[in-house]
């Protein structure tokens, strides 16, 4: 199973992603260059999205996905799953066994 999150670098929440690495990191000093540089991306309040391309944007976009991994594991039980920034695969079996 294929699987695209839609319009998802665009939709990233700010206050999400600053509370997800709030979470990581004690640093203050460190975490408000995180700040200033994920407030840079968005003129738009509330401030959402990240740009594509960037190298921050890619590493940021694994930290907010973490969670979503994390529950695609422990909580649905998804034994192969494979995740590259919003695109994701889901390996399941059918009904005869044979790997979709």
């Amino acid at each position: 199973l294929k699987c695209d999150i839609r319009k998802f670098f665009e939709n990233i929440d700010h206050e999400v992603l600053l509370k997800i690495l709030v979470g990581y990191i004690d640093e203050q000093k460190i975490l408000g260059l995180l700040r200033e540089i994920i407030e840079s991306f968005s003129s738009v309040r509330p401030p959402v999205g990240l740009p594509l391309g960037n190298l921050t944007s890619q590493l940021f976009v694994n930290i907010y996905m973490n969670e979503f991994d994390q529950f695609m594991k422990h909580k649905l039980k998804i034994k192969h799953y494979i995740r590259y920034a919003d695109d994701f695969v889901i390996f399941l079996r059918t009904k005869t066994g044979s790997k979709i």
